[in-house]
């Protein structure tokens, strides 16, 4: 828990001040740094990394890098004209909804759960702690939206979609590290697993939530 906990502190920060920041290059090293270093996990999560046919090999890549490059298009469509160094952004919708939806999760899930939603997939995952991150998503993706001045119907459609894809993104993952034996995707983030093990969610949701804030944007 503490290990958990000491990688947020650190890491948040790190990537609130590249998302918030106006001068897209900040966000979009960060971006790149994740997408290889994801990358170079997924390889570990096929039986056997050597014998990977093109049509796997172009899937993992794939999986990876449309999603984040939706994100960069989003932070650089939602950076207003300003010249202050940090402003609100629209890209803070799909990050900070997940990060609040999983925390939800992951604290009801511990004191209250008891149904497993899918014990031979991810054990630990309940009913409980999914409903909360549905819920907290929902109500995240409202709250930011607002802030953001995203209409109250697109953002909440947003907060269903992260709720709702960002776990399967999640069971999806954690289906694959099972079929190889894999606890975490990685050893990078003390606490937390690997980088795919942050990013499982958002690869699944990145997409839909960031065509919804663009045409939301532009009407």
């Amino acid at each position: 828990m503490k290990q958990r906990v000491l990688t947020a502190v650190i890491g948040i920060p790190i990537v609130l001040a590249c998302m918030l920041c106006t001068n897209p290059w900040p966000f979009g090293i960060l971006v790149a740094l994740i997408a290889l270093g994801g990358i170079r996990e997924a390889f570990h999560l096929v039986p056997s990394p050597l014998s990977t046919s093109l049509p796997e090999f172009f899937g993992l890549l794939l999986w990876i890098l449309i999603p984040l490059a939706s994100l960069i298009t989003l932070q650089t469509k939602g950076s207003p004209s300003v010249t202050n160094l940090f402003s609100p952004n629209l890209v803070l919708l799909p990050i900070g909804t997940l990060w609040i939806g999983d925390s939800a999760a992951y604290f009801v899930g511990k004191a209250f759960g008891k149904h497993p939603m899918a014990p031979k997939i991810s054990p630990k995952k309940t009913w409980e702690g999914g409903v909360a991150n549905l819920l907290a998503c929902i109500l995240a993706a409202w709250g930011i939206g607002t802030w953001l001045g995203i209409p109250t119907i697109p953002a909440m459609i947003c907060g269903l979609i992260s709720g709702i894809l960002g776990q399967i993104g999640d069971l999806f993952q954690s289906h694959l590290k099972r079929n190889v034996g894999l606890k975490d995707s990685g050893a990078l983030l003390p606490g937390h697993g690997g980088v795919l093990d942050r990013i499982d969610s958002l690869l699944m949701s990145a997409i839909p939530i960031c065509i919804i804030l663009i045409s939301a944007k532009n009407r």
